[in-house]
């Protein structure tokens, strides 16, 4: 789907969720569950669509990876990561938050469990890549994909910039107009590689 075909279906379901949500019938209500759920998937394709598009212009020579891990999960995983040469010919990596629809940044618990973390943070992104390593170990690399093993690699032993892409913003035209991208610094990696 393009851009202005996520976001011309995106308003048309708007549109039929602001009339069923004031319906009791209780078909209208699971009606208007099954329509929110496709906004939902809806505003995350439209997210990585508009940061995939971010990367591929920003860093044309850059390998830009969407990891997954193969079981249908979302959780304890990146958006897309992107491992460039920049123009001193130093290797180097971002991750970027791909955030649909009005969608803010998230949060998780740090490694101790004792508190929530902002995305964008380096207590988050320790917390994650830590996670990550676990469910790594759990699942075995052998049944990761390649993207989802790269990824892991880069994320074990290297610093990444951390960018947010978010809040779309549409012309009259329904063309993309603008987005915050927003830029949160360079996080390591966890301690002895999680």
């Amino acid at each position: 789907m393009s851009l202005q075909e996520i976001y011309q279906k995106r308003l048309e379901i708007y549109n039929e969720k602001q009339r069923l949500k004031v319906s009791t019938n209780s078909a209208d209500q699971e009606k208007y569950r099954e329509l929110h759920q496709q906004h939902k998937d809806l505003s995350e394709a439209e997210g990585l669509l508009i940061a995939r598009e971010t990367a591929k212009a920003e860093y044309p020579n850059g390998e830009i990876i969407q990891p997954d891990w193969g079981d249908r999960s979302k959780a304890n995983n990146i958006d897309l990561i992107v491992r460039y040469v920049d123009e001193t010919g130093t290797t180097k990596y971002v991750v970027i938050e791909a955030k649909g629809g009005n969608s803010g940044l998230g949060k998780r618990l740090t490694i101790g469990k004792t508190q929530y973390v902002q995305q964008g943070t380096q207590e988050y992104h320790t917390s994650l890549v830590t996670d990550m390593i676990a469910k790594e170990e759990r699942l075995g690399l052998e049944s990761l994909t390649p993207d989802m093993r790269n990824a892991l690699h880069w994320l074990k032993n290297n610093n990444v910039q951390f960018r947010s892409i978010s809040d779309a913003r549409y012309d009259a035209h329904e063309n993309l107009a603008t987005v915050n991208d927003s830029y949160f610094g360079i996080k390591t990696p966890p301690p002895n590689g999680g």
